[in-house]
């Protein structure tokens, strides 16, 4: 429920913001590609909007990507600490 909750606000919050800020489509179109809503601005954005607009979205998912895959990586090292470390009869296992 609360992801449901999080991914609607993601999804509709920010074309709201944009129109009480008087963002709209054919005035700021880069803000609207960048949205959920983005073909809202396609017909009055220029093709450097649409370009930039596709290279900040390929930065966001490879930024998100790149985190993702430290995060998995730290995982990784400490299972498999944990893994060896039930190996040795020495080690303390905690869990």
């Amino acid at each position: 429920m609360l992801a449901t909750l999080t991914v609607t606000g993601l999804v509709f919050v920010p074309p709201l913001v944009f129109l009480i800020g008087s963002a709209y489509p054919d005035t700021m179109p880069l803000l609207w590609l960048c949205s959920a809503f983005s073909l809202a601005a396609v017909p009055s954005a220029s093709i450097a909007n649409i370009v930039l607009a596709s290279l900040i979205q390929l930065g966001a998912l490879l930024a998100f990507s790149a985190q993702m895959a430290n995060q998995i990586r730290k995982a990784g090292e400490s299972e498999f600490k944990v893994l060896t470390a039930a190996g040795d009869p020495h080690a303390k296992i905690i869990g």
